[in-house]
């Protein structure tokens, strides 16, 4: 519940909860908890900024390949129309200009098949190492909360119970 919780906060929301947790006195101001939130708040930038950047990374790698791909298949369909434009043998050459207009469409499909599911896998591939690492990390601080929390709840319980037996003594 936690982990989904961290997956949807902002920033600026989980700034305002340390602040709110300081404030009270759950979370006490020391080196571990000033350690813990800096931890925290990289994992947050981390995982906005390397994962725009490498969806924005590859949708421009993809834009540039298929844009030479297009470049690729105006040159090679200028060249087959060039070189049919020379044969002067009549019906022969219509028909061999419709079989290879045909087999360079069906090559360029072909080939850009192969690309999009080359890109497809590398991005399954890679996002799958990139959410696994987030998601470790993400366990990790969860753990670690949870520590400083109860650690933290056992001493207000202690100060609470030392408290209440101060006061049931003096009442005698």
């Amino acid at each position: 519940m936690i982990t989904r919780w961290l997956k949807k906060v902002n920033l600026g929301q989980l700034l305002l909860l340390i602040s709110l947790l300081i404030s009270v006195r759950i979370l006490i101001l020391d080196e571990e908890v000033l350690v813990l939130v800096c931890f925290i708040i990289l994992v947050l930038i981390l995982r906005n900024k390397i994962g725009s950047y490498i969806n924005d990374e590859l949708v421009n790698r993809s834009k540039k390949t298929f844009s030479e791909l297009q470049i690729s298949y105006r040159d090679y369909s200028m060249h087959i129309s060039t070189i049919l434009t020379t044969l002067t043998v009549g019906q022969k050459v219509s028909d061999q200009l419709g079989y290879l207009l045909r087999f360079n469409n069906q090559v360029i499909i072909t080939l850009f098949d192969k690309l999009v599911s080359d890109i497809y896998i590398f991005i399954q591939l890679f996002f799958k190492a990139v959410l696994t690492f987030i998601t470790s990390l993400e366990m990790e601080t969860t753990y670690l909360l949870r520590v400083l929390l109860c650690l933290e709840l056992d001493k207000i319980v202690k100060i609470n119970c030392d408290l209440i037996n101060s006061d049931f003594l003096l009442s005698f």
